[in-house]
């Protein structure tokens, strides 16, 4: 488990993951990625949970091996 604060912003987890923010974005808005909104219906203020992101992270790695 990664160290650091309990709820990250859209910026945080996209620098952590080395994606651009509007990729984050999709991923809350497609439902794969677990948020909380603390924003109005006009202006989102998304905060995604350490547990979260690191379920996020584990259930999207890969193994490396492939079936030939």
């Amino acid at each position: 488990m990664t160290e650091g604060p309990k709820e990250l912003t859209v910026e945080q987890v996209a620098s952590e993951l080395q994606v651009h923010k509007k990729r984050v974005y999709q991923w809350i808005q497609q439902k794969a990625l677990p948020a909380l909104d603390l924003g109005s219906s006009r202006k989102h203020s998304y905060r995604v949970s350490r547990a979260d992101l690191d379920a996020f992270k584990a259930h999207r790695r890969t193994t490396g091996s492939q079936d030939t």
